[in-house]
């Protein structure tokens, strides 16, 4: 079997399953229809944001933490920031291990979201899309921003880390989503590592890899 065929096997779950919005496209209404869609059979809609550069252990538990807030019925949205914002906003800082950011482009970054399972019975995230203000044309559009898709979409959860102050204010000072949400401290439910000597992410992995240490 040649590697194309082995590439579209692995691929055939995620028809519809990664919104890529793009210079040339914005699927927004998309996924609203797709949630309406959800929300009229009975599901609970999660949704997150995050980078989810170099996919870790900790990353999945979270997803795992996330999928379960949402009951049996749930349904997890994730949005992934684009290759620009992480740029902008992480690369070459010294707390995440002064180095350019990402280090994975977004189309590998979501496929490894993308493609995780729930207690291997079923898909863990239901969607993935994406956010930065490199999308959609630079029109000003709820991709700009995770805070706007998810007053766009209006989901029954709202998860957001505990670090994320500036997330966390927005949402809380919306009438329509501070009700909605979820804050998490990351440090409650992690995984350590001997090696990286404090809880396994992205920065401690690339420090390492580094500094040797």
């Amino acid at each position: 079997m040649d590697i194309s065929t082995v590439k579209a096997l692995f691929e055939s779950d995620l028809d519809g399953r990664i919104l890529k919005s793009d210079l040339s496209f914005c699927d927004i209404d998309n996924l609203s229809k797709q949630v309406n869609r959800w929300r009229q059979a009975g599901d609970v809609i999660v949704f997150t944001a995050g980078v989810f550069d170099i996919f870790t252990i900790n990353h999945l538990l979270g997803l795992y933490h996330y999928k379960i807030l949402g009951g049996k019925r749930a349904r997890l949205i994730v949005s992934i920031d684009s290759d620009e914002r992480v740029h902008s906003s992480k690369a070459f800082r010294e707390d995440k291990g002064n180095t350019v950011k990402p280090i994975l482009s977004w189309e590998s970054r979501s496929l490894m979201v993308a493609k995780q399972s729930f207690n291997n019975e079923s898909v863990l995230v239901d969607v993935v899309t994406r956010h930065g203000t490199d999308t959609c044309s630079g029109i000003r559009c709820p991709h700009d921003d995770n805070v706007d898709i998810a007053k766009y979409i209006s989901p029954d959860i709202i998860v957001v880390t505990n670090t994320s102050l500036d997330t966390i204010q927005r949402l809380e000072a919306d009438a329509d989503t501070r009700s909605k949400v979820i804050v998490i401290n990351e440090e409650d439910l992690s995984y350590s590592d001997l090696y990286i000597d404090g809880k396994i992410s992205t920065s401690g992995i690339i420090k390492r890899i580094k500094n040797g240490i």
